[in-house]
């Protein structure tokens, strides 16, 4: 099962993109800075990070920058909602700071549910789940 980390310092938005990438079949932690994320990423391997580019303490471009360098195979997204007032340049800069992805907030759960398909393909469905007694 793929394994995904999101880092976003809103709450919100992390339990409505776990949920969603939870219920199409992901398995999914959340984290709500990039400090508690790096250090989750030192300890456990993910196959996609998605993180928001605007958070207090490290924001995203500086995350992509210190992943880049030290797990270069780990695909990353980007979330932000900054881009609405700056044209969508954020969000090209975390491209080409290494970003395999950029999405913009607000975003729908299809264009999401898109985005990881095309970086981590399909989920696989559980086949065999334990029968409720």
């Amino acid at each position: 099962m793929n394994r995904i980390l999101v880092i976003d310092d809103e709450e919100v938005v992390r339990l409505v993109v776990g949920e969603i990438l939870s219920r199409a079949g992901y398995s999914v932690k959340t984290v709500g800075d990039s400090r508690e994320g790096l250090a989750l990423l030192r300890q456990e391997s993910y196959d996609l990070l998605i993180t928001d580019l605007l958070m207090p303490e490290t924001d995203g471009l500086e995350t992509i920058m210190t992943l880049r360098r030290q797990h270069k195979s780990l695909r990353i997204m980007v979330i932000s909602g900054c881009d609405l007032t700056l044209g969508g340049e954020y969000l090209k800069i975390a491209q080409r700071l290494g970003a395999d992805c950029a999405l913009a907030k607000p975003f729908t759960q299809a264009s999401l549910l898109q985005a990881v398909e095309a970086l981590l393909g399909r989920p696989e469905k559980l086949t065999s789940q334990t029968p409720a007694t």
